[in-house]
């Protein structure tokens, strides 16, 4: 029996089914002021945190929501397109989300936790670690 668990789990985790994208969610956090998310903006000062709310669109089109609280408190926003490609530093297999931008240069990767999270990785696509108040962190808060 044991082993035919072990059978049934190796085969969903490895099923190209379980990797590809869902139809849509939204997805909130609180993080720390980071350089990456801070350029987005042109955010030269430092904040006290950035308030955020990412919604992935099923035709590969994202919406992104900040707001630098403690620096003006105004809300950003900023779309583009998302892809999926495979792979971390620490974990070959692991779904990664990249956001490309219209208006602005560069990237940012999140990694898929499970369906409900995504953590921020870096250029390097090592996970960024938080502070003892704040993580890098999305969580799902609604379907779309």
């Amino acid at each position: 029996m044991t082993v035919l668990i072990t059978l049934l789990a190796l085969i969903i985790n490895s099923s190209p089914i379980k990797s590809i994208y869902f139809k849509g969610a939204e997805y909130q956090g609180r993080f720390p002021c980071h350089q990456a998310l801070m350029q987005l903006h042109n955010k030269k000062s430092d904040c006290n945190r950035i308030k955020a709310a990412l919604r992935i669109f099923d035709n590969h089109k994202f919406e992104l929501d900040m707001v630098y609280v403690g620096d003006d408190d105004n809300k950003y926003k900023a779309s583009g397109k998302w892809s999926v490609t495979k792979g971390t530093k620490t974990d070959a297999v692991a779904d990664v989300y990249v956001l490309e931008f219209e208006n602005q240069e560069g990237k940012l990767y999140w990694m898929k936790g499970d369906n409900n999270v995504l953590f921020l990785l870096d250029e390097n696509k090592n996970l960024v670690v938080g502070d003892a108040t704040f993580g890098y962190t999305f969580n799902r808060v609604k379907n779309l």
